[in-house]
């Protein structure tokens, strides 16, 4: 039941980050415990959850009329590139902090500068507290590279220490441990 929440709950939010997380936690996950996940049980434990998900939504969809589905497929496959409010705002804020690392690339722009940067720090502009919405892009227009690569370090450095204490720990707290560092590279 809480499988089928969680993915009901990611894809009815429409977060397309929130989905590829969750896949890359689950593919960490089984890269962690492959023998206790990889089996006949489990794997169509997940594909029932994913049918019956997939069964709910589109009979919902259904009730909103014509093209509901269609429109929501677009949404979540990235096909609404020139109208989607939501993926066309984010590829100009994903172009802007490309350009923007450009200016000043080794150090950035300041830590929360990108909106004051965008809108000439002008009070009245509605820029002003613009966000990339890539904490990445984020990193690089506001801290350079220095920034991005010590982020970068800090998140290797700390999926390399859960691995070992992983591989150091005993079979009940692996789980715990093996599941967190998932949830974390997710």
């Amino acid at each position: 039941i809480l499988l089928f929440l969680l993915i009901l709950v990611m894809f009815l939010t429409l977060s397309r980050g929130a989905i590829l997380g969750l896949g890359v936690a689950t593919a960490a996950l089984i890269c962690i415990f492959p023998r206790r996940l990889i089996s006949l049980h489990s794997v169509s434990y997940v594909l029932s959850a994913l049918l019956i998900f997939a069964g709910v939504i589109f009979f919902g969809l259904s009730l909103f009329g014509a093209g509901s589905a269609e429109r929501f497929v677009n949404h979540l496959t990235v096909k609404d590139i020139n109208i989607g409010e939501s993926t066309v705002s984010r590829l100009i804020n994903y172009k802007s902090a490309i350009e923007i690392s450009k200016t000043s690339p080794y150090t950035g722009i300041g830590v929360g500068n990108y909106g004051g940067y965008l809108s000439n720090y002008n009070p009245s502009d509605r820029r002003l507290n613009d966000i990339v919405n890539n904490e990445y892009l984020e990193l690089l227009a506001e801290t350079g590279y220095i920034g991005l690569t010590a982020f970068l370090a800090l998140v290797i450095f700390a999926t390399a220490r859960s691995i070992t204490i992983i591989l150091r720990s005993k079979d009940e707290e692996k789980l715990i441990l093996g599941t967190l560092t998932a949830a974390f590279i997710g």
